[in-house]
């Protein structure tokens, strides 16, 4: 060995002469740093070598990460404390803490459980609280005994609410993050007093963007902003998210919601300003998929309100695969109409596969109709939404035919213009548009065509084959009408769906014959997959004879009932301007109910007009029917309902009342002559034949004299 090295060998051991005493104590340790300091040494000569085995520690001084390595591996830390008393310390803290869990879980299980008695569950809950007393900001972010806390507010009473209350005021937006404490933040503000209910959404003031975008707290800020916060504080909470300028309580303007409205209220704030910072909120939102949020969906609606038109087809190009997400509310639905409106080809078939399977429960949804109708108004792809939309349609007509919303979009294909169906700022809404630039390149007659096409085959079978059903309901007796009423020669485009709605026709008049029409005499042949449905094939020999005796219906109605109707008849009477949507009255729908078991006794296919003109709501559509057509109707499209031979409705249901005239004149069928009356082609026959009958029914007696006024007496001379 040379000198050389003999001199580096004895520089390198002498730092080893100078260590703490707390070092020496570790042979180990600094028998390998001396290894380690010898090899780096050895190795100066070649600075890109990397010594083999564990990496030297970094740091300024040696002989402090020598002694950080102590405090992981040894007994003692740098100021000499014992860790083996702290883990004893630990390990008693945590018994402790078991032993809390332990009793908390076993008296919130009998508190919880409604089979026990009353005083076992007062007792335990009373046991929680005071256990938890102190210790309630230590359970909460666990997932047991926070459910514990959970049940304690929704089951105690206010001084214990208050209690809680008062140790987790102060750990609000530690809480709101967690994910088990946003669970407490939730009911604190579901049975909190109206104080701490303020108190706790003024504490979201200035972090609200922070929290919208957290997935945690998001949940907390929209149950707030939903279901407790008034109108001023919903104000505060969406202005925050409008421009940075707003989260700052003086600049905020005071129960204002739109963003147009806070803008001019708000002249220091730039529109362009306020837009980009909402573009950049949402691209962060629609990328975490946060748009089922009530308050992210009001602010994505304020932007579509207001930005430019490129800058709104950016966004709904980002936002067309959530739009199955959002039909169940408001604004989720009015950004699924602009969705349609403004998105391209591409967008509006993702927006229509996105529904695949779920067509049913969006037309059933308060306001996810309106987005259904859009495509059928707005896309040109008919081949698209024919198989997508309506092959769905088509599948569940039993449902959608009887449902209030889910029946819409069916009648704005078949009566997409009538006011009867649809209010004026509906249909004004579905084609709001920005700019002049149309929405779609094909007529709007062309695309009604090709939907129907699809729609009415299965739609004019389920008619005839559930009729009772529908006229007996006032959301299908629209359907109905509106099927009959609305389609012209050229919309039924077929032979097929002509016949069948001729027969659909046939029905409704045989009915109105006072005796029983036998299923027999129908000239119709129904598809397999639709026979047997209604269940009257499997009757006896005996059930076929009596149902086809000529029964009549209960004819002893006095005045009083003839009464109770004029009025409304007056009000829901065909003039111009009408709206009525077959609502009845809770005493109608037992009535309605009692109707429908005796058709279920009679068996559907064996209806008597007793039944029918006499139904509360089956009498409503026939009326419909006769009646003349305002100017009105025939601007929306309404057509005369004419049989194939070129006879009027109204003659056809007249032909069949005439001949028991006496019979019908207590009945509801007083009002469908009410409307025969108003038809000039019948009016006078009607009148001639009513002119010798005792006449209860004040509507029918005003509208009698009309027509045929009574003679004036002559003066007798003085």
């Amino acid at each position: 060995m040379t000198a050389q090295a003999k001199g580096n060998k004895k520089s390198s051991q002498q730092p080893s002469r100078k260590r703490p005493n707390s070092e020496a104590q570790e042979p180990s340790v600094s028998k390998r740093a001396k290894n380690d300091s010898g090899a780096a040494k050895s190795d100066t000569s070649k600075p890109n070598h990397k010594p083999k085995g564990k990496p030297v520690f970094k740091g300024k001084d040696s002989a402090t990460n020598k002694n950080n390595f102590a405090q992981k591996k040894g007994s003692k830390d740098v100021v000499g404390k014992d860790k083996s008393r702290d883990d004893k310390d630990k390990k008693g803290n945590s018994s402790k803490s078991n032993v809390l869990v332990d009793d908390l879980k076993r008296n919130w299980e009998l508190a919880r459980n409604t089979n026990a008695p009353k005083q076992q569950r007062d007792v335990a809950l009373r046991q929680c609280m005071s256990l938890m007393r102190g210790h309630v900001q230590d359970v909460v972010f666990k997932h047991d005994t926070g459910r514990v806390v959970q049940t304690c507010l929704k089951l105690g009473t206010a001084q214990d609410r208050t209690m809680i209350y008062e140790e987790l005021k102060d750990r609000i937006m530690t809480m709101a993050p967690s994910r088990y404490g946003k669970y407490l933040v939730i009911k604190l503000l579901k049975y909190g007093t109206k104080q701490q209910r303020d108190t706790i959404i003024s504490s979201f003031s200035g972090q609200v963007r922070k929290m919208v975008k957290h997935k945690e707290a998001s949940q907390v800020l929209d149950f707030a902003y939903n279901d407790i916060a008034n109108e001023s504080q919903r104000a505060d909470l969406l202005q925050e998210l409008y421009a940075p300028e707003l989260r700052m309580k003086a600049f905020r303007v005071k129960n204002k919601q739109n963003l147009a409205d806070v803008l001019e209220a708000s002249p220091s704030i730039r529109p362009t300003s306020a837009l980009r910072h909402m573009r950049e909120l949402l691209n962060v939102l629609l990328e975490k998929s946060l748009t089922n949020l009530t308050i992210v969906q009001k602010v994505l609606w304020e932007y579509l309100c207001n930005a430019t038109l490129a800058d709104v087809r950016d966004v709904v190009s980002l936002c067309a695969p959530d739009v199955v997400r959002i039909l169940n509310t408001r604004e989720g639905a009015k950004i699924g109409v602009r969705c349609i409106t403004h998105g391209s080809a591409k967008d509006r078939k993702i927006v229509v596969k996105s529904l695949k399977g779920v067509v049913t429960k969006a037309m059933e949804a308060d306001f996810g109709y309106q987005v259904i109708i859009r495509m059928f108004d707005a896309i040109d792809d008919t081949a698209l939404v024919s198989q997508g939309i309506i092959g769905e349609v088509v599948k569940d007509l039993q449902t959608l035919i009887h449902s209030p919303t889910g029946s819409k979009p069916i009648l704005f294909l078949l009566a997409p213009q009538c006011g009867r169906f649809f209010s004026p700022q509906l249909l004004s809404d579905l084609r709001s548009q920005i700019g002049d630039e149309p929405v779609n390149k094909k007529p709007a007659a062309t695309r009604r065509k090709e939907l129907l096409t699809a729609l009415l085959p299965p739609l004019l079978r389920y008619l005839i084959n559930h009729f009772v059903a529908v006229i007996s309901c006032p959301i299908g007796t629209n359907v109905l009408g509106a099927t009959l009423q609305y389609l012209s020669h050229e919309d039924l485009q077929t032979d097929l769906n002509r016949e069948l709605r001729e027969t659909l026709l046939q029905k409704i008049v045989q009915r109105c014959d006072w005796d029983a029409v036998d299923a027999d005499a129908m000239d119709i042949q129904h598809d397999e997959d639709l026979e047997g449905e209604n269940g009257n094939e499997e009757d006896d020999d005996e059930d076929d004879e009596e149902s086809t005796k000529p029964k009549k219906t209960n004819t002893t109605k006095t005045s009083k009932t003839s009464k109770q109707d004029d009025d409304e008849f007056e009000e829901n009477s065909e003039e111009e301007g009408d709206d009525d949507n077959g609502d009845v009255s809770d005493d109608e729908e037992e009535d309605a109910k009692a109707k429908e078991n005796q058709i279920e006794a009679k068996g559907e296919e064996n209806v008597p007009v007793g039944v029918l003109l006499d139904h509360p709501v089956a009498h409503r559509t026939i009326r419909w029917l006769c009646a003349p057509l305002s100017e009105t109707c025939v601007n929306q499209g309404a057509h005369p309902v004419v049989a194939s031979d070129g006879t009027s409705f109204a003659e056809l249901v007249w032909g069949s009342i005439q001949p028991h005239l006496a019979d019908f004149i207590t009945t509801r069928a007083t009002f469908v002559m009410v409307a025969l009356l108003r038809n000039p082609s019948l009016s006078t026959k009607v009148a001639e034949a009513l002119s010798p009958l005792k006449i209860e029914c004040d509507a029918l007696q005003k509208e009698l004299e009309k027509v045929a006024p009574p003679p004036t007496k002559p003066k007798s001379k003085a």
